[in-house]
């Protein structure tokens, strides 16, 4: 079996495999996620039912209360307003389509009066229907009551009664009744929810009886109490439950109205899932196999140019280990040449070692000088910043003096103005002494003191203002002189900061210097190990052609396999003797004869390592070990 057919098997093989388990995995991480959104689906459509039906009971049951507080309705009894309280009952009927009836009982639960003109509606009793008796008993303690859905014994339509009472006094007088029609209840709230494509909703009371289900026969006629599935439902109230139902797998959703206990569930079939993912699995299946189609197609076209190549290269690399053959001779006499030039070469080396040891000592000895520059500077721009410290708490301290003046002005200004007012205090008083005649001439000498005093406090604010005006002055010819200082500190340690960067990038630089100068030292080292090895080596390389021998037999036993593997013919034999065309080859022959693959499977030898084949003297050590200046650019 070549190559190709087992290919071939492999991709059809893997391929088939990968798309079976890839589509059985989504298959079933499909259906496992549809399901999750289904479930998620029915329990939003329950929440959202059992929410609408509660806001609307809720509304009716206001209702109830509402209409049984009217003064007519409490008034009937004593006042005899049967006709207009009657009157009103048709009014309140009027008003919405989902009443059947609205009525009015006593306590013994007898109808007195009805909106319903229809023969028996009058003669209706709370107390003889099974149906009617717990509204009845609720609305003689006082409550509202909401009772379960069942059949009107006056016209057999589905209802269900909301009663309140009619209270007088805090005591129930009667009773007051809505009766609402379940179909136009179902028809608001029930009948437009819509569940998948063939899902549906259904409501059972406290006991199971189902009072809503869109095909109308089973509505109080099915009892889920009669179902494995139903009694569950029944005792677990909320959840999610897979059933069959007339031979179908089913899922449903559940939830209980607490109110009345009612029971809301959202059902589905589950082939809806089935035939989705069937679909799927179908066109996942059908494109994965196409595309193994395809794929075989293009691995043949590939494969037969591959293979037509290959042939080719098998040739072409059979008639290179024949010259591999004779070049392996050439090698040994190149060898004995390569040890004569490699010996050269070392000393060379090993002068060059030597004068690198010299740059290396001195260029470490520039570095330490850099490093020991950079850490004075360093210390002085500490020291620079810390007077730039000072000089700033200076001026700080200069700026503070400053406002200290002002705030000594103001204050001396305040004596002054203080020492102005007690003057004018002075000239009064020494006028109403002189009106007093001589009882005021003690006073006037003693306001004549207390002015003198006034003019003395003046003169001596008046020159102490002065004094802090030009110590104000000289403060702040000082402020100006600490400010330019500042500045000046600032430049120079911008300046030293500067300075000291570039000793540092010297000293840096230096050191790497240093580092590189090492490194090529030590690299000198290696090549002059290197190079005497190479002169060991180099005879080592004669027994090595030998083996070259033998390896190039090995390679034409190789390429036969290979051949067969791809579905080739057999290599055909040629001479491995060391011959062509009755001559012997030799090196240049053989990059004549193999300048024809540089392309594409032997690189080009480069002109400055090209070596000539005829006598050793005339091969140069720069020919076989070329060190020009571009080799040590890095």
């Amino acid at each position: 079996m070549n190559f190709r057919k087992m290919l071939l098997i492999t991709i059809i093989g893997i391929g088939g495999l990968f798309i079976i388990i890839l589509t059985y995995g989504a298959n079933q991480f499909l259906t496992y996620q549809l399901l999750e959104q289904q479930e998620r689906s029915l329990e939003n459509i329950v929440e959202k039912t059992i929410s609408e039906v509660d806001l609307w009971i809720k509304a009716r049951e206001r209702d109830a209360v509402l209409f049984s507080k009217n003064g007519v309705f409490i008034d009937m009894w004593s006042q005899k307003r049967l006709a207009e309280a009657e009157k009103r009952l048709k009014i309140y009927h009027g008003l919405s389509n989902f009443y059947e009836n609205v009525f009015i009982a006593d306590t013994d639960g007898k109808c007195l009066i009805s909106s319903e003109t229809i023969e028996g509606s009058k003669q209706l009793d709370l107390s003889k229907n099974d149906g009617m008796i717990t509204n009845l008993e609720m609305a003689r303690k006082g409550k509202t009551w909401i009772g379960d859905p069942m059949v009107c014994p006056v016209n057999g339509k589905y209802i269900f009664l909301i009663t309140a009472p009619i209270i007088e006094n805090e005591k129930v007088k009667g009773i007051f009744g809505t009766s609402i029609d379940l179909s136009v209840f179902s028809a608001l709230l029930l009948d437009s929810v819509k569940v998948g494509k063939s899902g549906y909703l259904f409501m059972t009371d406290s006991k199971g009886k189902c009072i809503y289900h869109p095909d109308k026969k089973l509505i109080f006629n099915l009892n889920l109490a009669d179902q494995e599935f139903g009694n569950e439902m029944l005792v677990n109230k909320n959840g999610i439950i897979s059933y069959e139902w007339e031979g179908r797998k089913k899922i449903a959703s559940y939830r209980t109205y607490e109110k009345k206990e009612w029971v809301i569930s959202t059902t589905n079939f589950k082939d809806e899932i089935s035939d989705i993912t069937r679909k799927i699995s179908k066109f996942s299946a059908f494109f994965g196999f196409l595309a193994i189609g395809l794929l075989v197609l293009a691995s043949f076209g590939m494969t037969g140019a591959v293979f037509k190549i290959a042939n080719k290269s098998i040739k072409e690399l059979e008639s290179i280990s024949i010259r591999l053959h004779e070049a392996s001779i050439e090698v040994s006499s190149t060898s004995n040449q390569l040890a004569e030039g490699a010996s050269q070469q070392a000393a060379s080396l090993e002068e060059s070692s030597s004068s690198l040891e010299q740059m290396a000592s001195m260029t470490k000895t520039n570095a330490e000088n850099a490093k020991e520059a950079d850490k004075i500077v360093k210390q002085s721009l500490s020291d620079m910043e810390e007077a730039s410290g000072s000089m700033f708490a200076l001026t700080s301290s200069m700026n503070e003096i400053y406002t200290s003046g002002e705030e000594t002005q103001k204050i001396v200004k305040t004596i002054d103005e203080i020492s102005f007012q007690t003057n004018l205090l002075a000239l009064n008083a020494a006028v109403e002494a002189a009106r007093a005649g001589e009882a005021g001439a003690g006073f006037a000498v003693v306001s004549d003191e207390v002015r003198n005093l006034a003019m003395r406090a003046a003169d001596a604010a008046g020159n102490t203002a002065k004094l802090i005006d030009q110590t104000g002055t000289k403060v702040d010819e000082g402020v100006k002189l600490v400010e330019s200082t500042n500045d000046a500190f600032s430049l120079v340690v911008s300046g030293a900061v500067t300075t000291g960067t570039l000793i540092g990038k010297i000293a840096n630089a230096s050191i790497q210097q240093a580092d590189g100068i090492d490194q090529i030292n030590r690299a000198v080292g290696e090549m002059d190990k290197i190079t005497q090895q190479n002169a060991a080596n180099a005879q080592q390389s004669a027994s090595a052609s030998e083996e070259m021998k033998s390896q190039a037999k090995q390679m034409r036993t190789i390429l036969n396999r290979l051949s067969s593997l791809i579905g080739g013919n057999s290599i055909s034999n040629e001479q491995y003797g060391g011959k062509k065309d009755g001559k012997t080859m030799n090196m240049t022959t053989f990059r004549d004869n193999t300048s024809s693959f540089s392309n594409g499977f032997l690189p080009q030898t480069p002109a400055h390592h090209a070596k000539p084949a005829h006598h050793a003297k005339e091969v140069r050590p720069e020919e076989i070990i070329p060190l020009d200046d571009d080799d040590f650019k890095d």
